[in-house]
């Protein structure tokens, strides 16, 4: 099987950064109301990951992923572009087209994000915000970049990721903790 390599895209496949000020006030107001319903989606067993996986996660011990999400406003999505879209053209060095967002995910005990690369057709410059985490030890993001070099990205409450979401990433030791919430 021949490895692709991604399009090299920006001078530097990540960024890490703190959440503006204004952002983050505006999650926080939100974040305060969320409520977490699970994710309905079938589980189903992958033999590439011996594994039950829902959406890309499996959880260790054979059990199925636990998954939550909470919407957020078009409000807030409004103002998550308006305010880093200026940010991420100056890290990427290109213009960036709006194309979908998520609300919250909530990870649960156990989790664990597959290798994996994101939708070429609406996910190659991408960025996540984390929001929230009861964690008993850091769950970092684990990214290959464009050269096949492997980095570990630990977040901290109030960070954000710019990362090109064709290079693979993962989150592949299991989540300890009772949640680990991001808003992409």
């Amino acid at each position: 099987m021949r490895s692709v390599r991604p399009p090299r895209i920006t001078p530097s496949p990540f960024q890490l950064i703190q959440t503006p000020a204004a952002l983050q006030e505006r999650i926080g107001i939100e974040y305060d109301k969320a409520r977490f319903d699970p994710i309905v989606t079938d589980v189903k067993f992958d033999a590439r990951y011996n594994a039950r996986v829902r959406g890309g996660i499996s959880a260790k011990g054979g059990v199925d992923p636990a998954i939550d999400y909470s919407p957020v406003s078009r409000a807030l999505f409004d103002a998550c572009y308006e305010i880093l879209t200026p940010l991420i053209e100056a890290w990427a060095e290109c213009r960036v087209v709006r194309s979908f967002g998520y609300g919250i995910r909530s990870y649960g005990r156990g989790s664990v994000l597959h290798l994996h690369r994101d939708r070429i057709d609406t996910h190659i410059i991408s960025c996540i915000i984390h929001v929230d985490d009861r964690s008993d030890t850091s769950w970092p993001l684990g990214f290959l970049d464009h050269d096949g070099k492997h980095h570990q990205v630990h977040f901290e409450r109030g960070q954000t990721l710019f990362y090109e979401s064709l290079c693979p990433h993962a989150r592949l030791a299991p989540f300890e903790g009772e949640y680990y919430r991001n808003l992409y």
